[in-house]
């Protein structure tokens, strides 16, 4: 009987040990480097929490800071031109046109230069520690021979639009008596002796591209002013409009009065100085260009239902059509009417650079839905 208690008490030791060794071997082992990694998810989380804690109390400081940045954002947009206020820069230069009374007699318009907004380091940073804003700068600077109350006026209009521009030279001085003479043979009035005017104006932009086209806007624009007496259709003024802007222009389609002599509608072609399509009309004319990849065909009717047509190479990568249209409110001219419409079916974008004075041209896209600055169908910009 003893031994059977013996036997019964090492049998249950054994036990206890066999199951030490399989806790040991098959549960306790594995487990260990698994709490291992939870601990270390555990720490980590907790980490993260800290931190989300910490950006919890710093989220009043950040949105104080968020609202400072937008209001800076807000009054950079006020005081940089913008792609929104794009149609009122177009209008400045305009404006500025008009005051300037066709007197320019030297122009220089710059391309854009790249600026940033504060003090810059030795490593392009900002010397305050936040980031530099980049803008761009137009240069316009031109000469003309104004009255000392013209000056006065142009002065009053250039101020009243300090937000969008900078007036970073302006001098005056009288007209030598020699130049006063060459006015009085050219015919113009005496009675107020007049000033060589220098000035240059800033135009300022957050966007490369719509200073690109302020820059070649104004170029095209104020160059129309030039020599005093001319508009870019008149004799003298057309060879320099033929000189400067054929040499970038793929079309040109010039209209004038129908009492001028001649043809009072001519569309001109780049690829070639023979390809001259010449109209001479009191109606509507209906323009339809058609772009494919290498090449255009360009087809003309007018209300008489006569017919032009002629076809050309694509020679540029971006296509630009120059319309200028000059045509004076009078009985003769009073049912003259454009309608260019465009089908664009190569890859090259198209720019049309419309100069139209008594706004008788219209552009229409391929589906006769009429274009009022930018067509994503046609790839086309109107400037």
């Amino acid at each position: 009987m003893s031994f059977k208690k013996k036997e019964a008490k090492l049998l249950a030791l054994l036990a206890v040990i066999v199951y030490a060794l399989v806790f040991y071997k098959f549960i306790w082992v594995p487990v260990i480097p698994r709490i291992s990694d939870i601990k270390d998810k555990i720490s980590e989380a907790e980490a993260k929490k800290a931190s989300l804690e910490k950006e919890v109390l710093n989220i009043s400081t950040n949105i104080a800071e968020l609202h400072k940045l937008n209001a800076m954002n807000e009054r950079v947009d006020q005081y940089l031109m913008n792609s929104s206020f794009l149609v009122d820069n177009l209008e400045y230069v305009n404006k500025l046109g008009k005051y300037l009374k066709n007197n320019i007699t030297e122009l220089n318009v710059s391309s854009p230069q790249e600026k940033y907004t504060g003090l810059q380091n030795k490593d392009g940073g900002s010397a305050s520690g936040k980031s530099p804003v980049k803008y761009y700068e137009t240069k316009i600077e031109f000469n003309a021979h104004m009255t000392y109350g013209d000056a006065m006026r142009l002065v009053k209009y250039l101020e009243g639009a300090a937000t969008k521009t900078r007036i970073k030279k302006f001098v005056v001085k009288p007209l030598s008596e020699n130049r006063q003479a060459e006015n009085v043979e050219d015919g113009e009035d005496t009675i107020e002796s007049k000033y060589d005017i220098n000035i240059i104006i800033c135009l300022y932009s957050m966007n490369l591209r719509e200073s690109d086209r302020m820059f070649m806007y104004s170029s095209y624009k104020l160059g129309s002013y030039m020599d005093g007496k001319g508009s870019v259709m008149d004799g003298r003024n057309l060879q320099s409009f033929d000189d400067e802007t054929m040499k970038s222009a793929d079309i040109v389609i010039k209209g004038k009065s129908y009492l001028s002599g001649g043809e009072n509608l001519q569309i001109l072609c780049r690829d070639t100085d023979s390809k001259v399509m010449r109209i001479k009309t009191d109606n509507t004319v209906d323009i339809d260009l058609g772009f494919t990849g290498t090449s255009y065909t360009l087809n003309a009717a007018d209300a008489s239902n006569n017919r032009e047509s002629l076809a050309a190479d694509i020679v540029s990568e971006e296509i630009t059509i120059l319309v200028d249209i000059d045509m004076p409110d009078i009985k003769e001219n009073e049912n003259i009417r454009l309608n260019i419409k465009i089908n664009n079916g190569s890859s090259n974008r198209i720019r049309v650079i419309l100069n139209d004075r008594q706004k008788r041209a219209k552009v229409f896209d391929r589906n006769g839905a009429e274009i009022h600055g930018r067509s994503a169908l046609e790839k086309l910009d109107i400037f």
